[in-house]
């Protein structure tokens, strides 16, 4: 086999190979349309893994309503867990940190947040299946509706070099058999 032909192969192989690890990505999610029961919202971000679903980090901002509104973040809160409910996988309980749990917030999908598109809260007003907002649920506001979108992930250039290279050689490795 012609020395070009084999690194075109390789190339090709070793695009291949960096593309499926580029994939296994971070998500960022934006909440759109996001209206409680009082008609307050809640607005910002959550980063998911794109391969487990885990929640990697969150901003998210609530307006002030039947509670008052607070900043879920890295420096006032935590993820208390996924799945806490044992009523949807596809859920995240993030609380503040001191006091714990005034308020938390339940955040319910109806599907994995680890493809880019648009995925929609699970709304069950007064259930486990929701997603809402509480003072250790002595006061709870629930979401009655609201997504989270992400564009579609952009190659990483690296692969798309390696691509390009791989090509390249394996025109010149035509070019050269004729």
């Amino acid at each position: 086999m012609k020395f070009a032909t084999m690194l075109s192969r390789l190339l090709i192989t070793a695009a291949a190979m960096s593309a499926s690890v580029a994939n296994a990505s971070p998500l960022t999610w934006t909440l759109q349309g996001a209206i409680f029961t009082d008609g307050a919202s809640a607005s910002g971000t959550l980063v998911t893994d794109s391969i487990t679903g885990d929640l990697l980090g969150f901003n998210v901002t609530t307006s002030a309503g039947d509670l008052p509104g607070f900043v879920f973040d890295s420096t006032s809160s935590t993820l208390y867990g996924r799945n806490v409910w044992g009523s949807n996988p596809n859920s995240y309980v993030v609380t503040r940190n001191s006091p714990f749990a005034t308020p938390y917030f339940n955040f319910s999908f109806v599907s994995a947040l680890t493809a880019p598109g648009t995925v929609a809260f699970a709304v069950e007003v007064g259930g486990l299946g929701g997603s809402w907002e509480c003072n250790n649920c002595n006061n709870r506001r629930d979401l009655v509706s609201g997504s989270v979108t992400t564009a579609a992930e952009v190659p990483e250039p690296a692969p798309l070099a390696l691509m390009g290279l791989a090509f390249g050689a394996a025109l010149l490795a035509r070019r050269r058999q004729k």
